[in-house]
């Protein structure tokens, strides 16, 4: 009967030693210290792209009327990077006014391609008011020769990135084929051009 009261007794001091313990330790506290808040700005980039002449007449959007078969009608445009950010991809998509012959017909309808000119275009005036380009180099072809209904979804086009504040001079030839037959007669369309840019993949800033 004693040692078990004696083991009552150690065995509750025990658990009053720990709760003594417990409660000592939760009142201890520690020194700290905080550095002055740094503020890191961050903005995101702008991607513009901005189509404009070179200084010729012939640039986009002129049209062109009275065309036969074998006619060729060329335009120069321009693509600007007016935005904060290097463009790395640009594509082209064609739409037309009118479905007939002229863009439905892949063989005998017009043709497209595009040039681009790693030195200057030369313009040279028509009779009619249109006008031709010859590069001072070789021009790089952008898109080969290409059916215009082909270009109904966008285009990748082969040209290298636009850093900022640069530019590419591009010139659209549209062909009418001298296959053409007296169905391409009378008709009309208006195309529409569109060009979309893609940043460059980004890295470590």
């Amino acid at each position: 009967m004693k040692r078990s009261a004696r083991l009552g007794i150690v065995i509750g001091g025990v658990a009053a030693l720990g709760a003594a313990f417990a409660l000592a330790g939760g009142g201890y506290s520690a020194f700290q210290s905080q550095s002055s808040p740094i503020q890191s700005p961050l903005s995101t980039a702008t991607i513009q792209l901005s189509l404009s002449k070179s200084g010729s007449s012939g640039s986009l959007p002129i049209g062109a009327s009275n065309l036969v078969p074998g006619d060729f009608v060329q335009r120069e445009v321009v693509l600007q990077n007016t935005g904060t950010a290097p463009i790395g991809a640009v594509t082209l998509q064609v739409t037309n006014s009118a479905t007939n012959a002229l863009s439905t017909d892949a063989t005998n309808g017009l043709q497209v391609s595009v040039q681009s000119c790693p030195a200057t275009w030369m313009a040279t005036p028509l009779s009619d008011g249109g006008f031709t380009y010859t590069c001072s180099t070789t021009p790089t072809n952008v898109v080969a020769s290409e059916p215009i209904g082909t270009l109904g979804t966008p285009t990748p086009l082969s040209i290298p990135s636009i850093p900022v504040g640069g530019s590419d001079a591009l010139v659209i030839t549209r062909t009418l084929p001298t296959s053409a037959g007296n169905s391409f007669q009378n008709l009309q369309d208006t195309t529409t051009w569109t060009f979309t840019a893609t940043q460059e993949a980004g890295s470590a800033s």
